[in-house]
């Protein structure tokens, strides 16, 4: 098995230095804890190393270059690729390679930790197997996170139905816990999930295929209606898009509001 190894840095390429984590000199220090505690007799591990960056400094053009990283990675003789990154920013590059990388002809699988992979409480090992035995197990092609809850079994994520991380949590958890496969005792369980969610999603990205939407995100709070009215949309505007509160509702009695709603309408 030939797997392609990314890293990037973050939480799963860091150690601690006095009271402070920061990111470990050995960019590799994950793959050598994951050799001494498996068997890597059958793999060949390639890896690359394209910048070190704690995940919440990452911006925009990291990921276009992770991106390239992957989609040039994928196109070669590879089994897989897997890709290290920081826990605090993990959903928002693993959705933005599923929407960038749609031609993949192997499985891509984003790892995190929740502590430095030194930490004996650490999941980093747990999660990086996880995607190991998704490759064995012939996980289908597609973008996928693995992470194992503490005290719960290893869970492959789709990255579109991921949620953020909840404040003071280190539990990462799908749409009404939709995730593509388990991992238990180094078997891959599939799960029937009904992904209808992701149909239209996936419509769009055919049409726009490795661009990047423009999109405008509204967390929606009591006392914003003065907000409504300084927000505008242009042109190239693609989309809005409007969390609401706990049973999905908005305040559609303020006018504010109202007129936002209808200036989106007008703009298609």
């Amino acid at each position: 098995m030939k797997l392609s190894v990314i890293f990037t840095g973050g939480t799963i390429g860091s150690t601690t230095e006095g009271n402070y984590i920061s990111l470990h000199a050995d960019s590799y220090r994950l793959l050598q804890l994951y050799k001494e505690h498996f068997d890597t007799s059958d793999i060949r591990f390639d890896t690359y190393n394209p910048f070190s960056i704690l995940s919440e400094n990452l911006n925009l053009n990291h990921a276009r270059q992770l991106a390239a990283t992957v989609n040039e990675q994928a196109g070669q003789d590879y089994d897989a690729v897997i890709l290290t990154h920081g826990s605090d920013t993990l959903q928002y590059t693993a959705s933005l390679l599923e929407w960038m990388c749609v031609d993949l002809k192997i499985p891509v699988f984003l790892v995190a930790s929740n502590r430095i992979p030194d930490d004996p409480s650490s999941n980093a090992l747990d999660n990086f197997h996880g995607a190991v035995v998704a490759v064995r197990e012939k996980m289908p092609p597609g973008v996928y996170v693995s992470y194992r809850n503490p005290g719960e079994n290893l869970c492959i994520h789709r990255p579109s139905m991921l949620l953020p991380h909840q404040i003071f949590s280190e539990n990462l958890y799908s749409v009404r816990n939709k995730i593509a496969a388990t991992v238990k005792n180094d078997r891959l369980i599939l799960s029937h999930a009904d992904f209808h969610e992701l149909e239209r999603l996936n419509d769009i990205k055919i049409k726009r295929k490795n661009s990047l939407p423009n999109i405008i995100m509204l967390h929606i709070y009591p006392g914003m209606s003065d907000a409504f009215s300084r927000i505008g949309m242009s042109d190239d505007t693609d989309a809005v898009i409007l969390t609401g509160y706990h049973s999905g509702t908005l305040p559609t009695d303020q006018d504010d509001f109202i007129r936002f709603c209808n200036n989106a309408h007008r703009s298609g």
